[in-house]
């Protein structure tokens, strides 16, 4: 079980660093919507200190500690905070891809959307994985028996499929900016 968590805090800082991004041109329209968008995003420093929390809940996922809960009601605060920022730059995104035009901005804001809500279902993934982990061993007593360690792993896995996703989403935004000579 410590090697499920600690294997999900490797991941979760491998998101932290999926998650910086770019900014646009600020000459044209497309660019400041791109541009209006990156900044609604959070910061990397807000990103990792989430990471790092998350990564914390599934290392001591279960613990029936004050501090556990304590820690678990501000991660989920985080959690919310990161969705909302990302639905604003979301909506900035929006804007650029209903101007339309078939532009490299328009691509990158459909990537960068997708990205966005990878991120959501991520988000949501990994605290659906900690809930539920933290159930099960306070159901087993602490030890996971064959069926329960089978439903964690697959919910993990699940977890691995969405950064994978980002991971190449955010590859392809990044050569994107690179051949549109944004500065990433």
């Amino acid at each position: 079980m410590r090697r499920t968590g600690a294997a999900l805090a490797a991941l979760l800082i491998l998101c932290a660093l999926l998650v910086v991004v770019g900014c646009g041109s600020p000459g044209d329209d497309a660019g400041k919507q791109v541009k209006v968008a990156i900044e609604e995003l959070p910061t990397e420093a807000e990103t990792t200190e989430m990471v790092d929390s998350i990564a914390r809940l599934a290392t001591h996922a279960g613990s029936a500690s004050q501090e556990y809960h304590q820690e678990l009601e501000k991660v989920k605060e985080q959690v919310e905070a990161f969705k909302k920022k990302g639905r604003k730059a979301r909506l900035e995104y929006e804007k650029v891809m209903e101007a339309g035009a078939g532009t490299d901005y328009e691509k990158l804001a459909r990537i960068e959307t997708e990205n966005i809500d990878t991120t959501v279902e991520w988000l949501d993934s990994a605290m659906s994985f900690i809930e539920d982990l933290a159930v099960a061993v306070n159901a087993s007593g602490g030890r996971l028996d064959e069926e329960t360690d089978a439903e964690m792993k697959s919910a993990f896995d699940r977890s691995n499929e969405l950064l994978d996703k980002k991971s190449e989403m955010r590859v392809e935004a990044d050569e994107l900016m690179k051949s549109m000579g944004l500065n990433i």
